[in-house]
């Protein structure tokens, strides 16, 4: 076995931004609202609009840093899992204490064979 710690597959990155960005969702829509009104002020607008892509950036950000900080082990005596920003996090799992492995895998993942 190879004792050095693996990461996930770098398509996790786009994943991971997808999903931390749709949290916003609220912010979001208060802002495509606000953007679409006929009335709207030039301040209103790029105050959005930056509001917006402040969200994008830095979810972005968030994920390339969340993918960096995950890495994984996969040794004779179990299953280790490092991940945290700001709490580092080690999980060792013996495989004597796993009982269940539930496989979920994406459709668009499915041509690439990724889970």
């Amino acid at each position: 076995m190879n004792d050095k710690p693996k990461r996930l597959a770098p398509i996790a990155i786009p994943i991971h931004w997808l999903m931390s960005f749709i949290a916003w969702w609220p912010i979001l829509v208060s802002g495509g609202f606000s953007i679409l009104k006929n009335d709207i002020k030039p301040k209103e607008f790029l105050f959005w609009i930056s509001l917006v892509l402040g969200i994008l950036v830095l979810t972005l950000l968030w994920s390339i840093v969340h993918y960096l900080r995950f890495t994984y082990l996969v040794a004779p005596d179990g299953l280790t899992i490092n991940s945290g920003v700001f709490i580092r996090k080690i999980n060792h799992i013996p495989y004597g204490r796993i009982q269940t492995v539930q496989r979920r895998q994406w459709f668009f993942l499915k041509p690439l064979g990724l889970e």
